[in-house]
């Protein structure tokens, strides 16, 4: 039976009956072999192995497109990832499996779109099925497959979104980028450009913290500028007050602090030490500021984003360690926040007065301004009629 002649059949099945899908069996043991065969190969598949690994991967493609239920998305796609081959001596199979995974999953978004549109049940469908391929390209983890998953960055469904881009910024793709064996610098600009696109429109936190967590994986100069974006986005999202997900600014910000001690250039250490700061003070800033409209839980996430940061990056920056906030905060809790304010001033700037870690750091806030004043913006007060209590989430 044909993809096509089965979907449609699937769909049918749908829309009158949720009847049980047929099993398919695709030749796993003969895989199987194949793969165990292949360890340390210095050579490419045959052309007899190729067919065995077209086979395999034309069923269970057609499977996962067929797939009915959670499970049989998760068996199929389990079938196709485990047979990918993850020992670097399937490296010659692994790179003949992944091309030809790709061509095959390439076809089924061309039969996903072919489907006849209208109920609303067909719809879902062929989103789900979007969502399982999308899944299966980001778990198949190579370089390979990136033009597969760019097409979906801008996707409507945030689910299929945040699984493309993992499917070009997860961490064994930053691995992968990052090895002398399989570097490829043009591949690592034109990922860090899609990024960089995505950032501009995107607001779920979750698929943020993705691109985040990519840009400090990375390495060279693409992984400055895409977390000197990651921050800006997040500035402007305190400055809405419509900040969510306040704990990834602790991975944020520790990765902004690394990039520092790691960058050599003056010019981009000053850049990336302006979004440190900028970004840091604006969570001090809020944490203050939004004490009566603030959820208890939305407080505890920064709290632990400030004390986080402090421990982990600001000792290493300062040159020694730095406990001011812990202090600060442990005091807010009883007698106010004027303690936590006058360290916010005396290390990120404020008062009339220039902190002690932007003298250190040796930058301005804003390089265009001719004003003796070195201190971070400030935040403005939330807007009238917000929400309260005002979550994390």
């Amino acid at each position: 039976m044909s993809c096509n002649t089965r979907v449609l059949s699937a769909l049918l099945l749908i829309q009158i009956a949720f009847l049980p899908t047929a099993v398919f069996a695709a030749d796993v043991a003969g895989i199987e072999a194949l793969m165990t065969r292949s360890e340390g190969a210095q050579k490419a598949p045959s052309s007899a192995d190729a067919v065995v690994i077209d086979s395999f991967l034309a069923d269970m493609v057609d499977e996962l497109l067929s797939a009915r239920d959670v499970a049989e998305a998760i068996e199929a796609r389990s079938q196709i990832v485990k047979y990918r081959g993850w020992k670097p001596g399937l490296s010659l199979y692994t790179r003949s499996y992944v091309l030809t995974a790709r061509r095959h999953i390439q076809k089924a978004f061309a039969d996903i779109k072919a489907w006849p549109d209208g109920s609303h049940k067909a719809d879902d469908l062929k989103t789900q099925a979007t969502r399982n391929l999308t899944i299966l390209i980001a778990r198949m983890a190579s370089i390979e497959l990136r033009q597969l998953a760019s097409g979906l960055l801008d996707h409507p469904d945030s689910t299929t979104r945040y699984w493309a881009v993992k499917s070009i910024a997860g961490p064994a793709i930053a691995s992968q980028l990052n090895s002398a064996v399989t570097a490829d610098a043009d591949a690592a600009k034109a990922i860090a450009g899609m990024l960089q696109k995505r950032l501009g429109r995107e607001k779920s936190p979750e698929i943020i913290g993705l691109i985040a967590d990519f840009a400090a994986r990375l390495k060279g100069p693409e992984s400055t500028n895409l977390l000197i974006d990651v921050a800006n986005q997040r500035i402007k999202s305190y400055e809405a007050w419509t900040v969510r997900y306040e704990l990834m600014d602790a991975m944020l910000l520790k990765s902004l602090a690394k990039a520092i001690g790691d960058e050599s250039s003056a010019q981009r250490k000053a850049m990336l030490s302006r979004a440190f700061c900028q970004l840091y003070s604006y969570v001090v800033q809020r944490y203050i500021m939004g004490w009566d409209i603030l959820s208890l839980e939305s407080k505890s996430y920064m709290v632990s984003v400030i004390l986080e940061v402090e421990s982990q990056s600001l000792s290493v920056l300062m040159g020694r360690k730095s406990d001011v906030f812990k202090k600060a905060v442990e005091t807010a809790a009883g007698k106010g926040l004027s303690a936590l304010q006058k360290e916010h001033d005396a290390l990120l700037g404020g008062s009339g007065r220039t902190g002690t870690l932007v003298t250190r750091l040796n930058f301005k806030y804003n390089p265009s301004s001719n004003r003796t004043q070195n201190a971070p913006k400030k935040l403005k007060a939330p807007p009238a009629g917000i929400k309260k209590p005002l979550t994390a989430n």
